[in-house]
């Protein structure tokens, strides 16, 4: 099942696909918009009428977890947590 994760872009927490996840998704996205949701629902319980959505709650658009808070940091390469303001 994906990890809830809080969604700086959303302002919400929503389930995040991880990369095994991700590839079976991404397959379907240019020939099979309902199969690309039938899969999202199955992997995060998550009914997303939004195929832009899916594509961006990918856990490795995000960076890792903050060290302070835990929220996610926006990029792999951000410097500093946009919830909290730690620096890594």
């Amino acid at each position: 099942m994906a990890k809830v994760r809080y969604c700086w872009r959303c302002q919400t927490d929503i389930p995040m696909l991880d990369e095994h996840e991700w590839k079976e998704i991404s397959a379907y996205f240019r020939e099979n918009l309902q199969e690309v949701r039938a899969l999202h629902k199955k992997f995060t319980g998550f009914d997303e009428t939004n195929p832009v959505a899916i594509a961006h709650h990918r856990l490795a658009y995000f960076g890792p977890p903050c060290e302070a808070c835990g929220g996610l940091y926006r990029t792999p390469q951000a410097r500093r947590c946009m919830n909290c303001g730690n620096a890594r």
